[in-house]
């Protein structure tokens, strides 16, 4: 359904010519209400801009500088220069940005095995979650009847 659906989008676009991407890279960045722009609302926008930017145009923060120092682009935050290639920065942010997803990925696997390590060492110590709630609910229950006869013992003095 959804394939056809996209098939008949991308028909319809091509018969009003909304977008033209084959052969010169180009798209065209149309106004939401595309039947009620006129022609001169369309304009062609070069993709390949968008993709890697000229060379050297990207200003950077301090935790760009440090992403590519630990990507492994500088060796040190003294040596990243003021500008770069947002290419470059790119790069270096997939970079971190998979090694970062690849240490929580650890970090959850290192977690459940340690839950099922404590869950079966509380089970040989015959702590189970039925018993904890049964023995906190008679706690309670004992704390209850403790605080009605006090309050009892109270109201009968006086």
């Amino acid at each position: 359904m959804l394939r056809i659906f996209r098939s008949r989008v991308v028909q319809h676009a091509k018969k009003s010519n909304l977008f033209s991407i084959f052969g010169n890279s180009t798209v065209k960045d149309v106004s939401p209400c595309v039947w009620l722009a006129p022609e001169s609302a369309v304009r062609t926008v070069n993709i390949k801009q968008y993709a890697s930017g000229p060379e050297g145009n990207q200003r950077l923060s301090n935790f760009d500088k440090k992403v590519l120092v630990w990507s492994g682009y500088y060796k040190n935050v003294l040596e990243v220069p003021e500008t770069i290639s947002t290419s470059k920065l790119i790069r270096a942010r997939d970079w971190c940005r998979i090694r970062v997803c690849m240490l929580m990925i650890i970090g959850t696997i290192l977690g459940c095995v340690y839950m099922v390590w404590s869950g079966k060492r509380m089970l040989a110590e015959g702590k189970t979650v039925p018993k904890m709630a049964r023995e906190k609910a008679a706690k309670l229950r004992a704390d209850h009847i403790a605080d009605t006869a006090q309050k009892a013992e109270v109201e009968t003095k006086t």
